[in-house]
């Protein structure tokens, strides 16, 4: 546009000089032939003027002669008369010559001293003047002919002179002229081209392309755009949206265009058009055309067809959706399953424990402890599906509690003892000094790895030893994560690794050993049991928490599983720390104590009922949530509550919303329960219960989880005002 812009103005320059130099040359031309016809004019005049003095100079000399013919005679008066009346005319017709005029004079003198005596000199005197005037008169007729063949001469040479300027003058504009229109047609073939080229990408992109006038005219539309609304060119250029859409679209167009215009600004949004029946989706931008001044001279928009992607979108929201509801329903298979299989579990291992604490013959203690190894082996099993199912849900949560690793390793040591025993196996833990007495992390998931590393050391050796080492790996001061210089808080990493001298694993399974249901061989899961999630979920819940596992082994001589894992301490408040309680003798922990449990299932009924009996406590059993509250409204007192949570009537946590709201009461409350639901923990929590315990459950445990929270909620009272 540009190009064809100057290209105009040039050539109108070029035409206005031509028309300037034509116009001069014409103006020229003209006057030179204006003065040339006045100069000819004028010539011509006293050309002619000579030719009159001439004849009349030969006319009087006619008379003269005449007069010579009738000597002797005299002329008539009438022939006088008309004499002097010629020589009185020559006289008039010299007047502008005064040589001539003066000779005029004379004739008309000696005519007027004519006498008789003197007749034939004044004949011989008038012939000698007028024979001067004659040649005088020849002269300037010869002078003035040659002026005028001079004159006629000049204005020939001028007029051919400005002619040939001219010419010159307007054939290089015309040069010029011819080479601005060539570059006009040029411009004009390269700008025809460029809009080929630009008709045909408008044509054969994907993208609806349009351009309107401030007004919302539709100036240019490309075939996309007619293929999609269903319309000719020649049916919607020169209209507006009212035109083409229906009068809702047409206002919505209209104010989306308003917009544009007034603000200066592109505007992106999506719209829906029906096209052929079915409804388009496209990502709409608008935006204003601006001259080169920035007043905006139309609109342009681009509309980009998106209802694959939205049509992807919504089958992928759709998939989403299934997806989440297959994860809801696996979460809730798998917590009712868990439940279904711990509730009789924790009947069959807490009355197994008990029935091992009566007298008993050998064989019996035999068969009794083969239960017990049994079902432990089915509710490792059990835990491991559902950490398993938490973990690639991404909902397993993290503990950051401060807790004694020396516990930890004496709870292992605990759970192990007898089977080690049994199998003359050497249990050695060793410890490096240098680590702090009180941590801060999760002991719960340290203790299920240790437990599941333990498990398998005593699992696949029979003879030799089992060791733990617990080493300082690194040690950084203030380096913990939102600490500052003034906190105290440090960080150490500290590496396990627990040793066996059993089959060991082969090298070729060493690469997969912590995969999902991965084992060394295919025999191992026929001699020795177990699923392969083992491995896999402890190296998941290391790295969870920042560590990492490894595996080092010789076939025939043992396994090595070390793994390293961060935790925070306080330097300067090791000696305050709270130490949990840690009871040896649990025969009286309880004494004193009144517990009211709230349990549906008749089997854990009475062995939770046994359990708190045999602690010394005293208990109040109820079937579901609504009994409990009966027993709590009457006044009763109970140092602690044990609440399942899936019960008949009024469930657990609804029981627990309550006994905090609606009886403003703050009894300790444990959570008991077979579900292991994923967030089950933290919703327990949330309605007001203050710790949480699965089915089947140790006596050792649950013991120690009663006793720390009785002194904990007592220490709590004692120090509020």
């Amino acid at each position: 546009m540009r190009i064809a812009i100057n290209a105009r103005f040039a050539l109108q320059r070029q035409i206005a000089w031509l028309l300037v130099f034509s116009f001069c040359s014409l103006a020229f031309i003209g006057w030179l032939i204006h003065s040339n016809k006045k100069n000819v004019e004028n010539t011509t005049f006293w050309i002619n003027h000579t030719y009159s003095v001439i004849t009349q100079i030969d006319k009087i000399k006619v008379r003269i002669s005449d007069w010579d013919r009738v000597t002797g005679e005299s002329p008539k008066p009438a022939f006088f008369t008309s004499l002097r009346r010629d020589i009185a005319s020559l006289r008039e017709m010299t007047t502008d010559n005064p040589d001539q005029h003066a000779l005029a004079v004379s004739l008309s003198g000696a005519l007027d001293s004519l006498r008789p005596a003197t007749d034939g000199s004044t004949r011989n005197s008038l012939k000698n003047t007028l024979r001067a005037m004659m040649a005088n008169e020849k002269d300037l007729l010869s002078q003035r002919q040659l002026v005028t063949r001079t004159a006629d001469k000049k204005s020939t040479l001028l007029l051919i002179s400005g002619s040939l300027l001219a010419f010159l003058l307007i054939f290089i504009i015309l040069l010029r002229l011819n080479r601005d229109i060539v570059l006009r047609k040029e411009a004009e073939q390269k700008l025809r081209e460029n809009q080929s080229w630009l008709q045909a990408i408008l044509d054969n992109t994907t993208s609806l392309i349009y351009i309107k006038d401030p007004q919302g005219r539709y100036i240019m539309v490309n075939r996309r755009f007619q293929e999609v609304i269903g319309i000719k060119d020649e049916d919607v250029v020169g209209k507006t949206d009212e035109a083409i859409s229906t009068p809702e679209a047409a206002d919505h167009y209209r104010t989306l265009d308003e917009y544009v215009v007034l603000s200066g600004k592109s505007l992106e949004k999506e719209e829906v058009v029906p096209s052929k029946g079915t409804d388009v989706h496209l990502l709409s931008l608008k935006f204003p055309l601006l001259d080169s001044t920035g007043r905006t001279i139309g609109i342009g928009g681009v509309a980009t067809d998106i209802t694959e992607r939205v049509l992807q979108e919504q089958q992928l929201i759709a998939a989403r959706d299934e997806a989440q509801t297959a994860r809801g329903m696996q979460e809730l298979f798998l917590a009712n399953m868990s439940h279904e299989i711990r509730t009789p579990m924790n009947g069959i291992q807490g009355m197994t424990d008990l029935l091992l604490e009566t007298p008993l013959t050998s064989q019996q203690r035999e068969f009794a402890g083969v239960i017990k190894r049994s079902v432990n082996n089915l509710l490792v099993i059990v835990n491991d599906v559902l950490d398993f199912s938490k973990i690639k849900a991404g909902k397993l949560a993290i503990e950051k509690i401060e807790f004694r690793l020396k516990d930890v390793l004496d709870n292992i040591y605990a759970m192990f003892e007898h089977r080690m025993k049994q199998h003359g196996l050497v249990w050695q833990v060793d410890m490096d000094p240098a680590i702090p007495e009180v941590l801060r992390g999760d002991p719960y998931r340290l203790n299920q790895v240790l437990i599941n590393l333990v498990g398998n050391a005593l699992k696949f050796t029979e003879t030799g030893r089992i060791r733990v080492d617990v080493r300082l790996r690194e040690h950084a001061t203030d380096l913990a994560a939102g600490a500052g210089p003034r906190d105290g808080v440090c960080l150490v990493n500290l590496a396990f690794s627990v040793t066996d001298t059993g089959i060991g694993i082969p090298e070729s399974s060493l690469p997969n050993i912590f995969d999902h249901f991965s084992q060394a061989g295919l025999d191992i899961s026929r001699r020795y049991g177990g699923t392969g999630l083992g491995l896999a979920i402890c190296q998941q819940l290391l790295q969870l928490q920042g560590g990492d596992i490894g595996v080092t082994s010789e076939e025939g001589k043992g396994a090595t599983f070390a793994f390293h894992l961060p935790y925070e301490y306080e330097e300067f408040h090791q000696a305050a720390a709270p130490v949990p309680t840690v009871l040896a003798d649990y025969s009286q922990c309880l004494a004193g104590k009144r517990f009211l449990v709230a349990e549906d299932n008749e089997v854990n009924q009475q062995l939770v009922d046994h359990v708190l009996k045999r602690g010394g406590g005293e208990v109040q059993l109820t079937s579901d949530g609504e009994e409990a509250l009966e027993q709590l409204r009457q006044g009763k007192h109970f140092d602690l509550i044990i609440m399942d949570l899936q019960m008949p009537v009024m469930d657990g946590y609804a029981a627990t919303r309550a006994i905090r709201s609606d009886l403003g009461l703050d009894t300790p409350i444990i959570a008991m329960t077979a579900t292991a639901l994923v967030g089950e923990q933290l919703r327990c929590f949330e309605v007001g219960m203050n710790d949480y315990m699965t089915k089947p459950f140790e006596f050792a445990e649950l013991y120690k989880r009663i006793s720390n929270l009785l002194i904990t909620f007592s220490s709590s009272r004692s120090t509020s005002p």
